[in-house]
């Protein structure tokens, strides 16, 4: 994957990352109920909830959530609009659904969010991203493309057809959420720093694939066989394999990817005791747990936002 790979998916990301975004932020409460304030954001061009008006040029990418529970306050700037959700929540109530991303008319994205105790005086806080309407015949293409490739480094008689179709969608997902999130991303290394983006998804990559191949193979390959196959898939690979068919036109109309493959999200929650464990970032000095990542993160596979606190 050299430099020129890489220049396809910032093409991509600048054509799309900043028209519109979404940012929630929620606080839980010791018995169980939560607040949660969600901000969209998105361009001039495009409306918010609202019926496309004369001379927009795109329908909003976001739909608004269900229930007069919810307060809304909007600011129009000349460059934007930014509506701003909230709503309280008692103990137990959920799941709730506010994040919701169209394609035209087609719901493409939702999430579901609850908090909910656990045994021994525990609380969670659960968010999950689901993508409704996958690219399959993409999906499939890009899965081809990635066995056919690893068929050509993999030592002969030692995967089957199910570990190839496995290794390619747990590295696909893989490689998806080191670009754009929210596992420890890349995104604004890749605008600011190609070259030193190339590197370090390599490098990335090449960890995160052997660790894929020994939980997929077991004992089947020894650790040397794992560490040749992920020398060769670093030379081998090429744009097609690893960012599949998401490669660009010279306009947003002629890429593969819409509007809603790459909003910016970014998800926050406060919890009122010590964090015991998490899949998201822990902010040292406020206390809370935090994700950010694009929504093509969970076209893959289900985002799911963990956060356990012992009260």
């Amino acid at each position: 994957m050299n430099r020129l790979n890489l220049i396809w998916l910032v093409v991509a990301c600048s054509m799309l990352v900043g028209c519109a975004s979404s940012s929630a932020t929620s606080t839980v409460n010791a018995d169980g109920s939560w607040s949660r304030t969600l901000k969209l954001t998105e361009n001039s061009s495009l409306s918010l909830g609202d019926d496309q008006k004369a001379g927009q040029t795109k329908p909003s990418v976001f739909s608004m959530p269900l229930g007069s529970e919810w307060s809304r306050t909007e600011e129009v700037k000349p460059e934007s609009k930014v509506v701003t959700l909230k709503r309280s929540f008692g103990a137990g109530e959920g799941p709730a659904t506010d994040i919701i991303l169209r394609d035209k008319e087609t719901t493409k994205l939702k999430n579901f969010v609850m908090v909910r105790k656990l045994e021994g005086n525990k609380l969670e806080y659960y968010e999950k991203i689901v993508f409704l309407t996958p690219n399959g015949e993409k999906q499939q293409k890009d899965m081809i493309d990635f066995i056919n490739e690893m068929k050509k480094v993999m030592p002969a008689g030692k995967a089957t057809d199910d570990d190839y179709k496995a290794l390619a969608k747990k590295s696909g997902i893989a490689l998806v959420r080191m670009l754009v999130g929210p596992d420890d991303h890349l995104f604004g290394t890749m605008i600011l720093n190609p070259d030193g983006a190339v590197r370090r998804l390599r490098s990335k990559f090449g960890m995160t694939e052997s660790k894929i191949l020994a939980e997929q193979m077991g004992d089947r390959m020894t650790q040397t066989e794992r560490d040749e196959v992920v020398k060769k898939m670093m030379k081998s690979f090429d744009n097609s394999t690893m960012l599949g068919s998401k490669k660009p036109g010279t306009s947003p109309d002629q890429s593969s990817q819409s509007a809603g493959d790459l909003i910016g999200m970014s998800v926050s929650v406060s919890l009122p005791g010590k964090i015991l464990e998490t899949n998201g970032e822990i902010d040292t000095f406020t206390g809370e747990v935090f994700w950010d990542f694009a929504s093509a993160s969970a076209e893959g596979d289900v985002l799911e936002l963990r956060a356990i606190c012992q009260l």
